[in-house]
């Protein structure tokens, strides 16, 4: 829907060195853009749809992503709806996504 930010953490190992764990990093972003099994998208909608699920436990949490619901202007029931749009998806929305967001020139 527009710019935003993506952040992806990583902690080194003991003896690991710095170089050493964003040249990993950098190798695991590269083996992701290459598609994903089905094994891999299905397990991936299993956590983000329970994600979704205990998003809703907290008045906090629910106030904060419905206020971002809103400044992003889409319907009020776009939350109620992440589920199904999370079925939606496909190996190649993911990997299309990400090749447009992951690159190294933005990193």
């Amino acid at each position: 829907l527009g710019p935003a930010q993506f952040e992806i953490t990583a902690v080194p190992e003991k003896g690991v060195t710095l170089e050493a764990l964003e040249t990993a990093v950098d190798a695991e972003i590269a083996r992701s853009l290459q598609g994903f099994s089905d094994e891999e998208l299905k397990r991936a909608k299993t956590l983000y749809k329970a994600d979704t699920i205990y998003a809703r436990e907290g008045l906090s949490s629910m106030a904060r992503i419905m206020g971002w619901v809103r400044i992003a202007d889409l319907p009020y029931d776009y939350f109620t709806l992440w589920p199904e749009l999370i079925e939606q998806v496909r190996a190649e929305d993911v990997v299309r996504a990400g090749r447009e967001t992951l690159q190294a020139k933005a990193s």
